[in-house]
Order: C-alpha cells, then sequence, then structure tokens
C-alpha cells in the first residue's frame, strides 16, 4: 500500500493496416518466449521511493554467465546462475527513470551466454511490483498500451515507457489522454537511439493511458505503469504502484483461462483492451463487451474462468486491495494473462527470497495433464485442480517456498506467480512462447485524429494503396476525410485449438478462409520445417504428421500460410495425443 493519504489463433493484417499503412511480412523459422541472450529493460517511475531496491532475477535451467549494464550511467556488473536457479542483480538508484515526455540514457542490457529468464522486480515497502521481460528478439515495433488509472492523488501518474534497442529508432506515439503539450489522438514523434528510454506521464487524477498507441521504425521494449493506484477505484487506502512489460499486438490473443489469487476474499479485478473495432468478449462463454480498438472492459470475477474474444486483446489480472475485502495481507499488483496458444512446457520461476509469505504459481493445464505436472521433480497432485467449465483446462493455486523452483509438463501448461505481503503484492507471468517473425515494415504513416473518450479516427495523410495477399475483395475509401477500411469477408482460424488427431470426427487441424494456391508451412519449436500442405477449396487440412506421413510428437507448433510470395497469416496451435 503507498502511503497518502484462442483456442482459435490467427494473425490478422486488418490492425497493421490501419495503423502503418501497408505492411508487408516475411516469416522466419525462429520461435522465441521469454528466454533469451539479450535484453533491454527499463525501471519505470514509481511513487514511494523509501527503503526502495531494484533487482532483477535472472533464472535459467542450464548454467549462465552474463552481464548487466546501464551504459547511460556507466554501471556494469556481473552475474552467474547455477542450472535450475537464480542470480539476483541489485541495481544503483540510478536505475529509476523519473522524467515524464523526456529521453534518457537509463535502458538496462542484460546478455548471457545461455538462454535465462529476466524479471525486474521494485521491492519497496507497501509499494512494490515486478513484470517479466522479453528478449530483444521477442520485441516488435507496434504496441497498445495496457495499464490502469492513477487513482491515489495528482502526485502518482499513469505512465509507459519505451525502450530502444537499436540506433536511430523513430517511435510514433498517440497518446490516448492529453498529457502537457501532448494532445489525446494526436501522434507525434520521438527520436531514439539503443538505450535510451522515453516517459510519458498523466498525472491527472484518474486518468488512464490504457490504450495509447506506440509504432517504432526498429523494435522497442515497452512497460505499462501506474505510480500508484487503487484496484478497484473503489478500493480507497489500498494502492501499490503496478508495472508490467507489454507484449506487442501481434503477439495479443482471443484464448486465456484464469484462476483466483489465492487468499483473496471478493475475486480478482480484470482489464481486457481491445485491438480492433467489433471486438466482441465473453466470459464463460456469455458476451460481457462490445469494444472498439483501445477501449477497455473491467470486471471482477471471483471463479476460474475463459475469456474469449474474436478479435485479439490484451487480459490484465489484478489483486484487488487490502481494503476491498478487509484481508490486509495484501495490495494490488498487476499481471499479464498469456493466452492459452502461448503457453509453454516448463518454467524456472523465482519467488523473492524475503518480505513475501506467501507466494503462489497459478497453473493451467489441459485436463488429461492434470496430475502430471511437476513442481521441482515432485508431481503436484491432480486434487489441487479443478474444471474450468467444458473448456477442457482445469487450474490450481499452489504454494511456493521463496526461491527458484522448476515447473514441467507432458504438454503445454499456462503459469503467473505472485505473493502477498502485509500492505503489499507482486506478480507477473511465469513465462510464454512467441513466434518470432521478421517485423512489418511499413510503407507510409497516417495521422491518426480523435478525443479521449472515443475510438480514434485515422485520417491518411498519403494515397491509401491497401493490397491485402487475400482474395476477398476488402472495401476501400481512400478519402481525405474517411477512415480507409479493409474489410475481409473472413479470417483464417485454427481448429480445433488444441488439435488432437487420435480424436474421432477431429483427425485434421483446419485451417479456413485460406486464399487459393496456398501453401501452408508448420515448424517447431525449434525453427525445424515439420509439414507442408496445400489449399484446397479455401480449407488447408494438417492430420499431424510430417513429410513423410509420420505422426509428429505432441507440442506447440506454428504455421505460416504464404500466398503470391507474402505472408497472409500466422499462428500457433498446441498438438496433444
Amino acid at each position: 500500500m503507498l502511503s497518502l493519504l484462442g483456442r482459435k489463433t490467427h494473425f490478422k493484417l486488418l490492425l497493421p493496416l490501419l495503423l502503418a499503412g501497408s505492411l508487408v511480412a516475411t516469416a522466419q523459422s525462429a520461435v522465441t518466449g521469454n528466454k533469451g541472450t539479450d535484453f533491454w529493460v527499463a525501471i519505470p517511475d514509481n511513487a514511494n521511493l523509501t527503503g526502495a531496491v531494484f533487482q532483477l532475477m535472472i533464472t535459467s535451467s542450464v548454467i549462465a554467465t552474463g552481464t548487466v549494464q546501464i551504459p547511460g550511467i556507466a554501471f556494469s556488473t556481473p552475474f552467474a546462475v547455477p542450472a535450475g536457479s537464480t542470480a539476483v542483480v541489485t541495481l544503483p538508484a540510478g536505475a529509476l527513470v523519473t522524467s515524464t515526455d523526456g529521453i534518457t540514457a537509463q535502458g538496462i542490457h542484460i546478455t548471457s551466454t545461455a538462454p535465462v529468464a529476466v524479471y525486474g522486480f521494485e521491492a519497496i515497502p507497501f509499494a512494490s511490483d515486478g513484470y517479466l521481460a522479453l528478449p530483444t528478439n521477442a520485441l516488435d515495433t507496434g504496441y497498445m498500451v495496457s495499464t490502469y488509472s492513477a487513482n491515489l492523488s495528482t502526485a502518482y501518474g499513469s505512465l509507459f515507457a519505451v525502450v530502444a534497442a537499436q540506433n536511430a529508432t523513430a517511435v510514433t506515439i498517440t497518446p490516448s489522454k492529453t498529457v502537457g503539450v501532448r494532445t489525446a489522438g494526436v501522434p507525434y514523434v520521438v527520436n531514439l537511439n539503443q538505450g535510451d528510454v522515453y516517459q510519458l506521464v498523466d498525472y491527472t487524477l484518474n486518468d488512464d493511458l490504457t490504450g495509447s498507441l506506440i509504432q517504432s521504425s526498429n523494435p522497442v521494449a515497452v512497460f505499462g505503469a501506474s505510480m500508484g493506484s487503487d484496484v478497484p477505484t473503489a478500493a480507497t487506502a489500498s494502492a501499490n504502484s503496478l508495472v508490467e512489460q507489454l507484449w506487442p499486438l501481434s503477439d495479443w490473443g482471443d484464448d486465456f483461462f484464469t484462476v483466483p489469487l489465492a487468499t483473496r476474499l471478493n475475486g480478482d479485478t480484470f482489464t481486457i483492451t481491445a485491438s480492433a473495432n467489433g471486438t466482441s468478449v465473453s466470459i464463460n462463454g456469455a458476451l460481457v463487451a462490445s469494444l472498439n480498438a483501445g477501449q477497455v472492459y473491467q470486471q471482477e470475477v471471483s471463479i476460474a474462468s475463459q475469456i474469449t474474444s474474436n478479435n485479439p486483446v490484451y487480459v490484465m489480472q489484478f489483486a484487488n486491495g487490502d481494503g476491498w475485502d478487509g484481508n490486509s495481507n495484501a495490495d494490488p499488483t498487476m499481471i499479464s494473462v498469456p493466452p492459452s496458444v502461448d503457453y509453454d512446457t516448463s518454467y524456472v520461476v523465482q519467488a523473492p527470497v524475503s518480505n513475501y509469505s506467501p507466494n503462489y504459481v497459478n497453473i493451467i493445464a489441459l485436463n488429461g495433464s492434470v496430475g502430471s505436472i511437476l513442481l521441482d521433480g515432485v508431481g503436484i497432485p491432480g486434487g489441487s485442480f479443478s474444471p474450468i467449465g467444458a473448456s477442457g483446462y482445469s487450474g490450481a493455486a499452489v504454494s511456493i517456498a521463496p526461491g527458484s523452483h522448476q515447473l514441467s509438463g507432458p504438454t503445454a501448461f499456462g503459469v503467473i506467480e505472485y505473493g502477498f505481503a502485509a500492505q503489499d503484492a507482486y506478480g507477473y507471468p511465469g513465462g510464454l512462447v512467441l513466434a518470432a517473425f521478421a517485423t512489418p515494415t511499413p510503407t507510409s504513416t497516417p495521422t491518426v485524429t480523435g478525443t479521449p473518450t472515443s475510438t480514434p479516427t485515422i485520417t491518411p495523410t498519403y494515397t491509401p494503396s491497401l493490397t491485402p495477399t487475400i482474395t476477398d475483395t476488402p472495401t476501400i475509401t481512400p478519402t481525405p476525410t474517411l477512415t480507409p477500411t479493409f474489410t475481409p469477408t473472413c479470417e483464417t482460424h485454427a481448429w480445433p485449438n488444441p488439435f488432437n488427431p487420435q480424436y474421432a470426427g477431429l483427425q485434421s487441424l483446419k485451417l479456413d478462409c485460406v486464399p487459393p494456391n496456398a501453401q501452408v508451412s508448420f515448424y517447431t519449436l525449434s525453427g525445424e520445417l515439420v509439414s507442408q500442405v496445400q489449399e484446397s477449396g479455401r480449407m488447408a487440412l494438417w492430420r499431424g504428421t510430417n513429410r513423410q506421413g509420420a505422426p509428429v510428437a505432441p507440442g506447440i507448433y506454428f504455421y505460416v500460410i504464404q500466398a503470391g510470395g507474402k505472408v497472409y497469416a500466422k499462428g500457433k496451435i498446441l498438438l496433444n495425443r
């Protein structure tokens, strides 16, 4: 507490086309996630700095050594991670980014000899939180901010921070709220070099920078944060700082599973941010919201749930403040919820070694894997899990001791980690798997106008030439005062997902809305080409076999649909047997 006082998966060209003109992307046979050997991160601003300790917790399943550097303040220190363990690096006070609408050289560079997972942690009495870092090769050029309102006082703010991983990076920002000279809905450009950090803080009471658009000429890291927020807003005197590193728009999802945070008495707060107009959101099969791009739906949820949408969304789970349910061993924390297609089969997580008791991991697993998920080599009892409706998944909240822990399972499963202390909390996802594709290159930049309370209207300052590589005829109205629309009659879905070729009647994975003469390639997590199939009647079928016709192993596979020499769609599927 601060003192004051999908199962379906698809990649659509619609949003990138609207945000950045005509985009062309080519697939590369690489897969990444939260594990890597090179990271650029930052420590966004925090309101309450008394007793603050800023840390990086670096974990690995293998021996790893490396260096943490902040070139802009001449800080450098080595680290060494034993296999299956964690190295904790304490950062200097100068790592904290305190500017607003300014550029500072406070980017933090982590390099290692072997893949590691990195967790940023702001250990501050009554005001802690942390985030899961993304490696440099998982960064991208298109983001939409997800954070929370700064509702404690005008001394604190809702904010986002951008870190450049390369020199000569032009970042176009369209804020969702007016902040100083930055007008809501009007884009502006900041130019960053490697290690530069741009931070924008909105100190207006109850403002929320969620929905702000960030586009860049080179991949960047983006953080959403609040210096001090009551969660929910009505929970007075229950505030905490909040921070998460945000996933690119290309990694948003449409199928999520959640489990209530342990020890909470009145459920958790969820926010769901839409990436595109006409987004329908359902919780446990019931439609709860229809959103346009940048709009947010918030709801209290007290049971294990499935959240689905027809367009990609970003889901945040918040622990409520201690004043909300009378449990003083708690405070708000903000946790990005991974889409189900981003689940991994193994994790190394780190619970802080002091101050937090208890610590927990929430686990989401297929019903068939219940009883086979291992925590530090020991099976988690099947009785710890409860089914999530009729989704085929089950969830559990499992207590863990301070220190490093390894989780593994026979199929991909989801993990978030969190912990509570007296009027304090932290939380972040345990990890995720992402596809690493070549970054789309914008060919033109539109001007975006709008108001803080409306969906931005995109007014092109170029002559639109939208040529998507599909056979459906989009509706394009290229007039100076109208929004150009890209409206294919269908979008690619992969179903069923998860896919089990042994189920009666479902022996084939089906990809619909495939353009004529398209080729669909399937890759393993390591980027190895497994199989290729051709379009037939707007449909492509894969029976879970390799190019020799032999069944492939269970796990996560990536597909890329190419037509006319360009990428039409891409996504992930989970194959189970």
